[in-house]
């Protein structure tokens, strides 16, 4: 019989399975709505790590009103992509 004294934090995590690779077009944007290469579900952060938007499963995105610049679209599979928007 073993004891096990754990002390500090104990995190565990499951390994991520990515979904095949993601396209954004037109990239960069000019403000328009892009065409995602699949559907997906997900967010845009901007390049300081903030939450910009989320978006439900969908193939297309719109980019209206976004501040011109770099952004990270990630999925809730595990993909991502940059996106620019001038």
């Amino acid at each position: 019989m073993y004891e096990i004294q754990l002390r500090g934090t104990v995190t565990a995590s499951r390994p991520t399975v990515a979904g095949p690779p993601l396209r954004v077009y037109p990239n960069p944007s000019q403000g328009q709505e892009v065409q995602l290469s699949r559907p997906a579900a997900g967010a845009l952060y901007n390049p300081l790590g903030q939450l910009v938007r989320t978006f439900p499963k969908t193939a297309r995105l719109s980019t209206a009103g976004m501040t011109p610049g770099v952004y990270l679209l990630r999925t809730t599979d595990g993909t991502g992509t940059r996106l620019v928007v001038q």
